[in-house]
């Protein structure tokens, strides 16, 4: 169970750099952001911050930062990609957690 709730801190970290990342360069080049979020799906808590809603959404794998001036149908399609992304990614940590689990087991 630690070892879950370790790999979830660490991806939480990792995601949160990332979209971080992305939030700072837009900032950077003046362009507006709507929305920074750490998580997909429902909002369980947000906050509204100037022209900026932060977010911390239910499914904590992935994270998004909507910019002023995106249009739906083209962030719908890049979203569904990174989602299909996720799912694999997250299949394959799963795995590989089980795997530790049984080898941790087996000793």
């Amino acid at each position: 169970m630690t070892t879950i709730l370790a790999f979830l801190f660490v991806l939480g970290v990792l995601i949160f750099v990332h979209e971080l990342g992305h939030f700072l360069v837009a900032r950077f080049y003046g362009v507006r952001v709507v929305t920074f979020s750490l998580g997909f799906g429902p909002k369980l808590v947000k906050i509204r911050r100037g022209d900026t809603e932060y977010c911390i959404s239910a499914v904590p794998l992935g994270g998004y930062v909507k910019l002023a001036g995106e249009t739906s149908r083209a962030l719908d399609r890049i979203m569904g990609q990174i989602a299909t992304m996720e799912a694999s990614i997250a299949e394959v940590a799963t795995a590989a957690l089980d795997r530790a689990t049984t080898l941790k087991q087996v000793r």
